[in-house]
């Protein structure tokens, strides 16, 4: 049976999920300024006097940045792969009833439209919680950098 208070509850949780990854994205950019500002430094060093590069800390900029996004593509990929696998379900499940060769009945629309509320309160928790898997290996990789180049 459909709950409007439990689905009002997670609607409010997926939306303060939402404002937490926001929050953490621009936190995130105002660490990247930081990241490029020092890099920027290192390189400008390492062309005015190539003995002094720091070449160990050069050469993660594009491996780092490969794995990041990739590992975030992948997040994503995932995520709507299975999301995609859930819609079919459930339009198997409505399939399925209009080829059984009778009217739905009371309690076949009941068990639909809860079915159907679940369904989309899911989908909706899902959608609202993808930008946060996408980001996380994102934020792992600045995290690090923003770690290790502050002792530099």
């Amino acid at each position: 049976m459909f709950d409007p208070f439990t689905t009002w509850t997670r609607t409010m949780a997926a939306m303060t999920g939402m404002a937490r990854t926001a929050q953490r994205s621009a936190e995130i950019a105002d660490q990247s300024r930081d990241i490029v500002a020092k890099r920027t430094t290192m390189i400008d060093t390492a062309m005015r006097n190539p003995w002094r590069g720091d070449y160990a800390e050069l050469s993660r900029m594009l491996p780092e940045k490969l794995d990041a996004f990739s590992r975030s593509a992948v997040a994503v990929g995932t995520e709507l792969a299975a999301m995609n696998m859930a819609f079919l379900t459930e339009a198997q499940h409505v399939a399925a009833l209009t080829l059984r060769g009778r009217p739905m009945g009371i309690e076949d629309w009941s068990v639909l439209t809860t079915r159907t509320a679940s369904y989309a309160m899911q989908s909706a928790e899902r959608m609202a919680a993808l930008a946060s898997k996408a980001l996380a290996p994102v934020d792992a990789v600045v995290t690090a950098n923003t770690k290790r180049l502050r002792h530099r």
